[in-house]
C-alpha cells in the first residue's frame, strides 16, 4: 500500500535596493560644498546601518533554513 504525499513549500523573498545618486563633481572638479558633502555622507551612513541590519536578518533566516 503506497501513500503519496505532496508538499508545497513556498519561500518569500523581498529584494531591497538602497542607493544615493547625487552629483559631486564635473570634469574632476568638486561642485558641492562641504556641508552638502557632509549631508550625503550622513545619509550614506544611515543607509549602511539599514543594510547591516537587513543582512543580519537575512543571515538568521538562512541559518533557520539549514
Amino acid at each position: 500500500n503506497k501513500k503519496g504525499k505532496i508538499f508545497f513549500v513556498t519561500y518569500q523573498f523581498t529584494v531591497y535596493s538602497e542607493e544615493v545618486d547625487a552629483p559631486l563633481g564635473i570634469d574632476g572638479k568638486l561642485i558641492c560644498d562641504e556641508k552638502y558633502l557632509s549631508l550625503l555622507v550622513s545619509i550614506a551612513n544611515e543607509i549602511m546601518d539599514r543594510i547591516e541590519k537587513k543582512l543580519k536578518v537575512f543571515e538568521r533566516k538562512i541559518e533557520e533554513l539549514g
